[in-house]
């Protein structure tokens, strides 16, 4: 089988982002969804939250892109990346992983290629499923979809899950199959107490 490319896979939009409203200005656009936001947040006298709700819209906004796409990786085998028709906000609809200045929202360009590079690391829970308290036990299959040039050698993968003295960590062996995604192995753990 032929690498495959996926196109627009399961997106949402962040919440438009007040703090950005001076690039608007200085490419003499109007910022319409900007506007609407503030308008909205200052009847409700909620303006003051307006820069927290856009980073903390644009942290969810980025979790959920990587578990979608970790998702399309895992199904279809051969898939070698997602091609990005809302990589880049376009004008009302935020929904890329660049503002529509092809500047940084949240991740630079190395972090995003952890989710959509030639080599990827992925789990199987869905974005619904990643919501742990300390004590909770944790089973995860984890994957490597490679297609990079030259593959990935067969290695180990080392984790840690927490810090300091309640960290608890391990490392699985693999060896994986190129130009495809592959099972690694299975992590079973408990959340450290916090």
């Amino acid at each position: 089988s032929l690498p495959m490319i996926q196109h627009e896979y399961r997106w949402w939009t962040s919440f438009p982002d007040v703090r950005i409203k001076k690039k608007y200005k200085d490419a003499g656009l109007r910022p319409i969804e900007i506007d609407l936001a503030e308008e909205a947040a200052a009847e409700a006298g909620l303006q003051h939250l307006l820069p927290a709700v856009a980073h903390n819209s644009q942290r969810i906004h980025f979790s959920e892109m990587k578990a979608k796409m970790d998702r399309c990786r895992r199904n279809f085998k051969f898939l070698a990346g997602l091609c990005h028709y809302c990589g880049v906000d376009i004008h009302c609809a935020p929904m890329g992983v660049l503002d529509m200045f092809y500047e940084k929202k949240l991740v630079d360009a190395e972090t995003w290629l952890q989710t959509n590079g030639d080599t990827v690391l992925l789990m199987d829970h869905e974005f619904e499923d990643r919501m742990y308290t300390s004590g909770d036990k944790l089973t995860v299959n984890m994957s490597i979809s490679d297609f990079a040039h030259p593959p990935l050698k067969p290695g180990r993968l080392e984790w840690k899950l927490g810090s300091g003295r309640s960290a608890v960590s391990g490392s699985l062996k693999f060896k994986h199959t190129p130009f495809c995604t592959s099972s690694l192995g299975v992590i079973k753990t408990k959340f450290p107490e916090t």
